[in-house]
């Protein structure tokens, strides 16, 4: 072999390792680009009751985990995408059922009409490079040659270009998303939102339709119902173990009793326990049971 032939052979070979290099990195970089989309769409748009959300979350995940990067990207443009002026920036929040507490958050990134007409293109071409890299790239250069190396090797180069502008662009995106939903976390974890959630007002009175106490003496109601009534006793044991949060003197009362009373959402009667006939010693051993006036709504 010619030294010219050895020189030609030996640039080649660079030319292939720095190929393989190349398509490595960007393919490195995709799934980069790729696993930070997910996290981007899964703290993007949070819905649901605040006892659910952990729940949710965990099975938005799940499907997220499932789906491609041209599933993502739509994704993104349809659920983050937002045009000034435009009716995307209009959302309507569903009336809760049963008036139960309910949190929503959505985050929109919102662009000019001329910024949106940049974006939205360089991302469908992000993915569509991501496919090339993938699924054609072997055939559409011949790595065997010098001169095939050499325009895979530039190729790459403005791929891997792409690839890290786009990545950097998402990463402040995702930035931005982090720093809003840290102010959130701040605001669930304080009293006073906690308060509003469970229906009691900044003047200390208290919507009893929605609630948090109501609501967990339907759950125990749920639970515990028989012929559908619940024993206030038994429903204060389980409210202790599965609302302990809920209590009376949070909502302004001094027992339960008066929460049944105060809350006008519940029907009442009195029972003695069995084996004890009906005088003055039953008649103060006499237990409360309740049931929702919803069930007899229901009715």
């Amino acid at each position: 072999m010619s030294n010219c032939q050895s020189e030609v052979s030996r640039i080649q070979a660079d030319k292939q390792s720095s190929v393989q290099r190349l398509l490595g990195l960007s393919l490195l970089r995709l799934q980069e680009y790729e696993a930070l989309l997910k996290q981007m769409l899964l703290k993007g748009h949070i819905s649901g009751p605040p006892a659910e959300i952990p729940e949710l979350l965990q099975k938005k995940s799940s499907s997220l985990q499932k789906k491609m990067m041209g599933e993502l990207v739509g994704n993104l443009t349809k659920t983050f995408f937002a045009v000034e002026n435009a009716s995307d920036l209009e959302r309507t929040v569903p009336e809760p059922a049963n008036n139960i507490a309910w949190v929503e958050a959505h985050a929109q990134i919102v662009f000019s009409q001329e910024r949106y007409a940049v974006v939205k293109p360089a991302l469908e071409q992000l993915v569509s490079l991501r496919n090339e890299l993938v699924h054609h790239f072997i055939h559409k250069f011949d790595l065997n040659s010098l001169e095939g190396c050499t325009k895979a090797e530039s190729f790459l180069q403005q791929s891997h270009a792409n690839i890290e502008e786009n990545l950097t662009l998402l990463r402040t995106w995702n930035q931005s998303l982090e720093e809003i939903q840290a102010k959130l976390v701040s605001l669930l974890s304080e009293r006073e939102f906690k308060d509003v959630l469970d229906g009691i007002h900044p003047d200390k009175t208290v919507d009893w339709s929605r609630a948090g106490i109501v609501q967990g003496l339907r759950d125990a109601e749920d639970c515990l119902a028989n012929n559908s009534w619940t024993d206030l006793s038994a429903a204060i044991l389980w409210m202790s173990e599965n609302a302990p949060e809920q209590r009376p003197k949070r909502y302004g009362c001094s027992s339960w009793r008066q929460v049944i009373h105060e809350s006008g959402q519940f029907e009442v009667r009195k029972q003695a326990p069995a084996g004890l006939l009906v005088n003055t010693a039953a008649h103060q051993a006499m237990s409360l049971w309740y049931r929702s006036r919803r069930r007899l709504d229901a009715h």
